[in-house]
């Protein structure tokens, strides 16, 4: 999990540092906002998801009830896939106006790019909650890479995709 936690840091760097410099300062202030507003409803839509379900999971495990720990992840996993799949909708219908209260309506395209996200991380909490209570950290560790890595490609990737759109974005030099 350390070793994880530290190849995550090293590649939020490599997406942040040269995510500046290929998207100017108008670019990074619509990130910005997308960013402020996605984890604004991850934090209300999983706020405590992986603790409670570890906590749950790692009770019934000790008291030997293998179908509670069955029901207890089933369960987990279509009420945080509703609420996930709720908040993201929110974030990917409200852009407009969830852009122009924090100031920026321009980062309506962004925020709607970044919306599906949250579905994801909140089905990821719920899987890294069970194996946590089941003392199975590698699924956790995994994922933190996947979802480091998954978020430099498509950062890069709708970077990308925004510059191709009109928005003007600067060359790295490279």
């Amino acid at each position: 999990l350390i070793a994880a936690n530290l190849a995550v840091k090293g590649i939020g760097a490599v997406f942040r540092i040269p995510l500046d410099q290929l998207l100017g300062k108008s670019g990074m202030g619509l990130f910005n906002v997308a960013y402020v507003l996605y984890t604004t409803m991850l934090v209300i839509s999983t706020a405590g998801l992986p603790v409670a379900v570890s906590k749950m999971v790692a009770e019934s495990v000790s008291l030997g009830r293998m179908q509670e720990v069955r029901r207890i992840a089933w369960v987990a996993g279509l009420v945080f896939s509703v609420i996930g799949a709720v908040f993201s909708a929110i974030l990917y219908k409200g852009a407009e106006v969830l852009s122009g209260l924090v100031g920026n309506p321009a980062a309506a395209s962004a925020v709607q790019a970044i919306a599906p996200s949250v579905f994801c991380v909140a089905l990821i909490s719920v899987i890294r909650g069970y194996f946590q209570g089941r003392n199975d950290m590698r699924p956790t560790a995994f994922s933190q890479l996947i979802e480091a890595l998954g978020k430099l490609l498509l950062g890069y990737g709708l970077a990308h995709a925004a510059s191709a759109k009109g928005l003007p974005l600067p060359q790295c030099a490279a």
